[in-house]
């Protein structure tokens, strides 16, 4: 996994981690939202390292709201319409 990789799949896991200590401490839990860019879909399977790290710290999917830019979705729009209903059947 290169370095670009790497960052970008910690922050992934920092964020579900941040939601996995607020939920078990008991306090009020907000949705965070997570912007994707091309360069997210690019370099990892967003969904796969999301679906990952939110089993691991058992955070529901729905405390993340998943934000596509739209420079991904006008490059290839069936594409990416088949991606946000994959994030939506999953629950984002």
């Amino acid at each position: 996994m290169s370095s670009n990789n790497c960052i970008i799949y910690l922050i992934y896991v920092v964020v579900v981690q941040a939601l996995h200590i607020v939920l078990v401490s008991g306090a009020r839990v907000l949705p965070v939202s997570l912007n994707l860019s091309q360069l997210d879909f690019d370099l990892i399977q967003p969904m796969k390292c999301l679906n990952q790290a939110c089993e691991k710290y058992q955070v529901p999917h729905s405390y993340l709201h998943i934000e596509i830019t739209e420079t991904v979705v006008a490059e290839n729009r069936e594409r990416m319409a088949a991606i946000i209903r994959s994030f939506q059947d999953e629950g984002y």
